[in-house]
């Protein structure tokens, strides 16, 4: 065999490999694409956690009284979020609302935050549900972009005039 032919011979060798490499690089490339498009690839589960802190809540509240509500916030968004909550009343008759409270809170990934917010029990109606209303922009399930997102947590309890049974 020559050493023309041979040289020759490496060089389309080589050649084709790293093109066949490139095709297959370009290839891969254009495929992953196309499948994180349709949402095939894993992606980051984004939430955030919204709890009561403490598990007895209070079961009776005494009607104009100051009570505590704690309760805790953990963002798994995987990017800074600010966060925007409203603790409400509702009257059970009615569906009535009356504001409590309010307020703002910015957490980092992965950092949880416990609120413990003081409320005025409101004077209307016998039962009511306190509930945490939380908003932000978050990205849902299966979307690229941030959007508006919403959650809510809530516990009945009773309204009284008398002293109320729960702890302060």
């Amino acid at each position: 065999m020559s050493k023309f032919f041979k040289s020759n011979t490496y060089f389309f060798v080589i050649f084709g490999s790293v093109s066949l490499g490139a095709a297959l690089f370009i290839g891969q490339a254009a495929i992953a694409k196309q499948m994180n498009d349709w949402q095939l690839l894993p992606r980051p589960q984004r939430f955030t956690e919204l709890y009561f802190t403490n598990r007895a809540l209070p079961p009776v509240l005494k009607r104009g009284t100051n009570q505590k509500i704690a309760f805790t916030l953990h963002n798994l968004e995987h990017e800074f979020i600010n966060y925007h909550y409203a603790l409400v009343a509702v009257s059970d008759k009615d569906s009535q609302e009356q504001p409590l409270a309010k307020g703002n809170v910015g957490l980092a990934y992965d950092q949880s935050k416990s609120i413990n917010q003081l409320i005025t029990a409101p004077k209307f109606g016998t039962r009511l549900a306190i509930r945490v209303n939380l908003e932000y922009d978050g990205i849902a399930f299966g979307a690229d972009k941030p959007g508006p997102e919403k959650q809510s947590i809530q516990f009945w309890t009773k309204l009284t005039d008398g002293a109320a049974h729960a702890g302060k």
